[in-house]
């Protein structure tokens, strides 16, 4: 965590966020300094190269002499309410930040940041964009994720924006943590898992006027409202996953391969993998 754009030593890239404004791309709260290193000119620049704004659209500008770095990245923010932007589409933006430094060494999020729910959100978002499960790949293509990032936060809010980035980190890296374990069994296993997300704009289908939370929600989403609905059970810092397996569980096709009709046990090697890591203290 920094509370000021890096002088000196210099970072690869200064990430700043950008909202969509009536005559373009207005630059986030956090982006005051870029913005004057600038020239005051960031949003035109944004504009200029054709950027509006929206949600996970990413730009990337030589830095101006003055910024102890060599590209600005600016990530958007899309529609929010507000100077500033809501948890989750800070949550994303980071992501979508993230994905677009890999191969980057050090990097800086000044990305609206001046609170502990959001400094928390900015810190999930990053770690979990910068996942990226490599354990089999033996070519190097230079896309490695970013090896260092740092999110500027406000000194007024130092002592709270802290705990918000120390528990976004833990959040992000107990999840990633849970792919790999997941992912790495599946592929051992002779199956195929990959991560889903878990929307926040979902949970409201789970909301029960008679009790803490409804038995189903919206039939639409279904695995995703599943795992929405799990995460209510489980206590903060127990790493968990959810294998959904109500698509490829039942065939109704003609055999093949070793795929029979009716039942096909999916997911089932993949859970005798991760009992057997765990036995060799593989999984803990």
């Amino acid at each position: 965590m920094t509370t000021s754009i890096p002088a000196s030593p210099r970072v690869d890239c200064i990430v700043v966020g950008a909202a969509p404004g009536p005559e373009g791309p207005v630059p986030a709260p956090g982006a005051d300094a870029v913005d004057e290193a600038f020239g005051g000119v960031l949003a035109g620049t944004l504009r200029l190269l054709g950027m509006t704004g929206a949600a996970g659209e990413t730009v990337k500008v030589p830095a101006p002499a003055g910024l102890a770095a060599d590209v600005v990245l600016a990530v958007g923010l899309g529609d929010a309410a507000g100077d500033v932007p809501a948890v989750e589409a800070l949550r994303r933006a980071a992501g979508a930040a993230a994905r677009a430094l890999a191969g980057t060494g050090r990097a800086v999020l000044a990305l609206p940041a001046d609170t502990a729910e959001t400094a928390q959100a900015v810190a999930t978002g990053a770690v979990l964009g910068a996942y990226a499960f490599t354990a089999y790949r033996t070519l190097d293509d230079g896309r490695a994720p970013v090896a260092e990032l740092a999110i500027l936060t406000p000194e007024r809010t130092r002592a709270d924006t802290a705990a918000g980035v120390h528990r976004g980190a833990v959040i992000g890296e107990e999840t990633n943590r849970a792919r790999d374990r997941v992912a790495d069994a599946a592929t051992r296993s002779g199956e195929q898992a990959w991560p889903m997300p878990l929307p926040t704009d979902l949970r409201a289908s789970l909301d029960s006027p008679v009790a803490d939370i409804a038995n189903t929600g919206e039939r639409m989403g279904g695995a995703l409202v599943a795992g929405l609905f799990l995460r209510e059970f489980v206590p903060d810092g127990v790493p968990w996953a959810h294998l959904d397996i109500a698509g490829p569980a039942y065939h109704e096709g003609a055999p093949h391969g070793y795929t029979p009709a009716g039942g096909t046990g999916a997911a089932v090697r993949t859970l005798v993998r991760l009992a057997e890591d765990a036995a060799e203290g593989r999984v803990r």
